[in-house]
């Protein structure tokens, strides 16, 4: 007994080698001590050694079945190492011996989070807030809950409560923070963050998700040091952003390698078993496509053409839906009526997902997402299909080694560039789809827009977390060297907006240069109004994406500057598809005098139009057709390798 007190002693100062030593002697002396294999196991766990520790927590019940705390310990253990539904067994056995266990509860809560059962999960957190209305990580869960469930307004009062029971609580903190990020209450989040970070300097992803929140308020003047403080931490294999906060401002493919898998590692350590890889010798090869955006979403728009015009003599083509969209909305009662089947799997966790995936024989899961919101990378980690690819929605790699292939073309990933976990497919031309089937609309009028009528102007629709202090310096010398120029930018909201103005009338710009643009119900109706700017201006490091191919399809040419990741390469792959590598400038130097000579030379940009209007209809860059018998090409050289029994590598689609 007494050894077991000294281990136990030693456990709460932290000394977990010295725990385990001294629980080991006492159950040397007597190994049928329930609470001493339960006090060893949180020493093992505490030193990282969690499968020791669960083989432990296994002696403890096989001596004291109804020891309701040690249940609880393994349930957060199997949660830990992804398996939350053998946890769930834990939890309920523990509440079936102690059933107003408010740990268990709470926890219960968590495991159900896991398992995406939102409102199971908010039952559970509110019979342990029955039990005890001032348990602070009960209040923080059911805020969880509720944001899953997308009432993101509702659950900023249970953080907020968590917060007051418990102020120096980081997840509350971070939760908090999350919740009105998705209310896009971005200015908000902003002394939340500088808390957060007061509260636990290395809590993860915090130091990005505050650069994150800066750049969609336009809040600049933190930019350098923050940004450089983020690189450093990343390269160092902190966990300092999520992937998709280095896009923004990273220049370098292998600080986005490590930041992606940096993140993998933590969040998706390993899958709980192997799934059930796909048979081969389908008539048809079965492919699924599975995105949280099968709705009115950018990466939608682009696909609906290539997922219409598949091969369904050659191809089996599947949806599956991870996100809760209008089922009578038009783009997915369009979706629903050209693929072979639609799977709706929201309410389903990422075993069940590679479980269906396994049942309906996928050749080949495509990732539509990549590291993006609504993201679940863990249903890839089981291997339920014989190939897995990540593709469009993410202009880098997942640092996932579930992935097999990146799909993507040789001017956005050069043959030979380091900075990738996954082998590259490298579509000829562009790797960006359109969907031909889409008119363009005519142009509204310029008053419509709020636009001068015979003011030049420069168009950049680019989301403002892409917009740069940098790149805004140069766009300001630009409106100071075209007289009456203006610049037309999307609305980013009141909080960033009023920092643009503030930022333009520090470098001697007056506010009615900028026009920020109105709402529009339709995406034809904003990709119809480009046609009335004269010059699209491109971001870096972060290029325009679907917005540069808007941009394009209606007409307006893209002035870019050369990247070196794949989101700063995008734009260069659709110019250069059009035959405009003109376009396309070495350097900001270069950027800059190329606008300033097409803006005040309408002679020569008015050349630069019609090529533009004339490639874009006879070159291939919008010919769906065409584009989605290469995708085509792409899945059965990835799948015949598979056949062939050998392992991935990187292809060029012919």
């Amino acid at each position: 007994d007494a050894l077991h007190m000294l281990g136990l002693i030693a456990l709460q100062q932290d000394r977990s080698a010295a725990g385990i030593e001294l629980l080991g002697q006492s159950l040397r002396h007597n190994p049928r001590q329930p609470m001493a294999h339960a006090n060893l196991a949180r020493a093992l766990a505490a030193s990282g050694q969690r499968e020791a520790a669960m083989a432990s927590l296994g002696t403890a019940l096989q001596l004291a079945p109804a020891f309701a705390d040690a249940r609880l310990f393994r349930g957060n253990l199997l949660c830990e190492l992804g398996r939350p539904r053998e946890a769930l067994a834990d939890y309920d056995a523990a509440l079936a011996v102690q059933p107003a266990f408010a740990a268990a509860h709470n926890n219960r809560c968590s495991g159900l989070l896991d398992l995406k059962r939102p409102l199971d999960a908010l039952a559970s957190a509110d019979r342990a807030l029955a039990l005890d209305p001032q348990f602070a990580e009960a209040h923080n869960n059911r805020g969880n809950a509720l944001r899953m469930l997308r009432h993101s307004r509702e659950s900023i009062a249970c953080f907020e409560q968590a917060l007051l029971l418990r102020p120096a609580y980081p997840e509350a903190l971070s939760n908090l923070c999350g919740a009105l990020y998705q209310l896009k209450r971005h200015a908000e989040t902003l002394p939340l963050y500088e808390r957060l970070l007061q509260l636990a300097p290395e809590y993860p992803y915090a130091l990005g998700s505050r650069l994150h929140a800066e750049l969609h308020c336009c809040e600049w003047r933190p930019f350098a040091a923050h940004t450089a403080q983020i690189e450093q931490a990343v390269l160092a294999g902190r966990r300092a952003a999520h992937p998709g906060t280095l896009l923004s401002v990273s220049y370098s493919p292998l600080a986005q390698l490590r930041c992606a898998s940096t993140y993998m590692d933590h969040k998706f350590p390993k899958a709980a078993s192997p799934g059930v890889r796909a048979r081969s010798g389908h008539a048809r090869i079965r492919i699924a496509y599975v995105s949280s955006d099968f709705g009115e979403h950018p990466v939608t728009h682009l696909a609906a053409g290539f997922l219409a015009c598949h091969d369904q003599t050659r191809f089996d083509v599947h949806g599956i839906s991870l996100g809760a969209h209008d089922p009578d909305s038009v783009m997915q009662q369009q979706l629903r009526g050209t693929l072979t089947a639609f799977h709706e799997v929201a309410e389903l966790d990422d075993a069940q997902v590679a479980q269906l995936l396994a049942r309906l024989e996928i050749d080949i899961a495509i990732d539509l997402n990549g590291h993006t919101l609504g993201a679940r990378p863990g249903i890839f980690a089981y291997r339920a299909a014989a190939v897995q690819a990540t593709f469009l929605g993410y202009a880098g790699t997942t640092g996932a080694a579930c992935f097999d292939y990146l799909l993507a073309d040789a001017v956005v990933i050069p043959p030979g560039e380091a900075g990738y976990a996954e082998h590259i497919v490298r579509l000829p031309g562009c790797f960006l789809p359109r969907d031909d089937r889409q008119p363009l609309l005519p142009a509204p009028q310029r008053s419509t827009e709020g636009l001068p009528q015979d003011a030049f102007v420069f168009c950049a629709f680019n989301p403002c977390y892409k917009i740069t202090p940098e790149m805004f310096e140069v766009w300001m010398r630009l409106l100071q060297r075209v007289p009456g120029s203006v610049l037309w930018l999307r609305n980013p909201g009141s909080v960033a907006t009023a920092n643009l103005l503030r930022e333009a009338a520090d470098r001697g710009v007056t506010p009615e240069r900028l026009v920020f643009a109105r709402r529009v119900d339709a995406h034809a109706q904003h990709v119809a109004r480009h046609q009335l700017a004269d010059l699209f201006l491109d971001t870096r490091p972060y290029n325009a994406h679907s917005t540069a191919s808007d941009a394009l399809f209606a007409g307006l040419p893209v002035l870019t500057c050369r990247g070196s990741t794949f989101a700063g390469r995008v734009a260069e792959s659709l110019l250069r598809a059009l035959e405009l590598p003109e376009l396309v400038a070495a350097d900001l130097a270069r950027y800059e005098e190329l606008a300033v000579h097409l803006a005040l030379t309408p002679a020569d940009l008015q050349q630069l139009r019609r090529r533009l209007d004339l490639n874009r209809h006879s070159l291939p860059l919008f010919n769906t057709r065409r584009f989605t018998r290469h995708l085509e090409t792409a899945f059965q050289l990835m799948l015949s390798r598979h056949h062939r029994g050998e392992a991935p590598g990187d292809i060029d689609v012919p």
